[in-house]
């Protein structure tokens, strides 16, 4: 139903595999997908997001870059990437068999009281996934959802927690702030 929404609907330029984990799927089965996807004329972008390659980085196979690799429509990969420390030598293996391929690699953290919300902890973060080829993309708010109260941090310590990664990193290091809002149809800048 989805691929049909989608073939029936010509304003639809991106599609987004995300929710749930899109790489828990067998390669097999995101190549059908992707090829359906391919085969629509107005489909010109396709977004992967997924923690796969921080949590379960052997999921990076050559077999899993050459499929998101050769295609007509561009991929980007969005990785859930929260702290330098999840990088570890692992994750590094597993990202730089992207080096060479024409998939965009972004990230986009969430912030957590206690575990990412100082400036030298965020900064860290950046420098170090750049270092992996990687371009900080979101830094989201976190949404206000039943049991994540405890890693809550008000707008305003965002706020102030972005505006010294502004004065700290270079601009394309520094991922946008944001926020999910019901019923809009993207992210809202904070």
């Amino acid at each position: 139903p989805a691929l049909d929404y989608i073939r029936h609907h010509s304003d639809i330029s991106e599609v987004i595999l995300s929710g749930g984990e899109p790489l828990m799927l067998k390669d097999s089965v995101l190549a059908t997908l992707l090829d359906e996807l391919q085969q629509i004329a107005h489909v010109s972008l396709i977004r992967i997001h997924s923690r796969f390659p921080i949590a379960v980085p052997q999921r990076v196979t050559e077999s899993l870059v050459n499929l998101l690799s050769n295609t007509r429509v561009p991929v980007t990969l969005v990785l859930h990437c929260n702290h330098a420390n999840e990088l570890d030598d692992s994750v590094a293996i597993a990202l730089d068999k992207f080096r060479c391929s024409p998939v965009n690699l972004l990230n986009q953290t969430v912030l957590l009281k206690d575990i990412n919300d100082n400036a030298d902890t965020l900064d860290a973060l950046s420098r170090r996934l750049i270092q992996l080829g990687v371009l900080p993309y979101y830094l989201h708010a976190l949404d206000k959802v039943s049991g994540t109260a405890h890693f809550a941090i008000s707008d305003q310590q965002a706020k102030q927690l972005h505006n010294s990664l502004i004065n700290r990193l270079p601009g394309y290091l520094v991922p946008t702030l944001v926020r999910e809002m019901p019923a809009t149809p993207a992210k809202t800048r904070l």
